[in-house]
This record gives structure tokens, C-alpha cells and sequence, in this order.
């Protein structure tokens, strides 16, 4: 499987045991310590793992595809970290490029994709978004200028801070689009 030849040449620093979705053993060695041993569940998670290993193992760490036998999570990250800076040379280079090619895929936004995309983030029910925002409907942050304030008191806050670096005189309106 291509995620264990990548696997093998990546792995410089620490040792990892991988057991994989059929329950077969891996072990790549880089140095003897630190060591960690993961369980990969699926053999979805294992083309993702080689497609996208970052975000696949965030994902799949979330949704309980791979779990930690030996070590913990910020183990693994500070491995993945330190195996990614000891990364050079070719291997460095087929990673980026795969990188590369993978998101002009995951950032292709046709027309027809734009407008299921909107529709799927936007096109809610009225009633859900009551269950989160405030009573003007407020989505954007909250200015929050105390511990002790609520959501209210911060959305009152934040409009109260735009409409002074504004400098608003009468008659003049506001259209917060969002501030992230």
C-alpha cells in the first residue's frame, strides 16, 4: 500500500507502530524513542491518510477511525511535526506536489458546485440559527469586553464599537457582513 511505502521514508525520528484495518502489524523505525503504535479502523482511512495525512488524521482521530494504543494525541503531533521537518530532498518535493495537485481538486468551484455549496451552508431554517445567535441575528463575532458579559451584552458591544469607529452621524445605517 502506497500510505506504508510513504511511511517508510517519511519516518525519521521515533518509532511508529501502525496496526492497520485488517489487523496486521507495521513498525517504522526512525530512532528507538519516542515510540507510538496507532490502529487505523478503516481502509478508507488508510488512502486518506496517503491523499490528505493531515487533515485525514485530524478527521479520522475525530471520528474515531484511528486511535492512539501507545502514546496520545499530542505525541503524535509533535512526531508528525518533527518527522515533517526531517522531510527533504525528493520526498519533500512528490509531497508538495501531490499537495498541489490535491487542492486545485478540493478548490475546483464551478458554478453548478458554487451553488450547492451556498445552498447547503446557508439554505437553513430560520429556527436553527435562533438556537445560536441573538435576537437581531447577529452572525458575526461578538465584542466581548469583560469576562462577565453574555452574548446580548457583547452583540450590544460590538455594534456600539463599529458604529464609533464609524463616526456615524444620524440618518446614516450599517451592514455588518461579518468580521470572521
Amino acid at each position: 500500500m502506497l500510505l506504508f511505502k510513504f511511511l517508510k521514508q517519511f519516518i525519521k525520528y521515533g518509532t511508529l507502530t501502525l496496526i492497520d484495518s485488517g489487523g496486521k502489524t507495521f513498525t517504522f523505525v526512525g530512532t528507538p524513542s519516542p515510540k507510538l503504535t496507532i490502529h487505523l479502523h478503516s481502509k478508507s482511512i488508510e488512502h486518506r491518510l496517503f491523499l490528505t495525512p493531515m487533515l485525514a488524521l485530524g478527521e479520522g482521530y475525530m471520528d474515531g477511525d484511528i486511535n492512539i494504543k501507545e502514546g496520545d494525541i499530542y505525541q503524535l503531533l509533535l512526531f508528525c511535526a518533527k518527522n515533517d521537518n526531517c522531510t527533504s530532498g525528493l520526498l519533500k518535493t512528490l509531497i508538495s506536489r501531490l499537495a498541489t495537485v490535491r487542492n486545485f481538486f478540493h478548490r475546483y468551484n464551478p458554478i453548478h458546485k458554487s451553488h450547492k455549496n451556498v445552498a447547503h451552508h446557508y439554505d437553513l431554517s430560520e429556527s436553527l440559527y435562533r438556537l445560536f445567535l441573538d435576537e437581531d441575528m447577529q452572525y458575526s463575532c461578538a465584542y466581548f469586553k469583560t469576562l462577565e458579559d453574555d452574548l446580548e451584552t457583547a452583540q450590544v458591544n460590538k455594534k456600539h464599537h463599529i458604529a464609533a469607529k464609524l463616526l456615524l452621524r444620524p440618518g446614516q445605517q450599517v451592514l455588518d457582513i461579518g468580521s470572521g
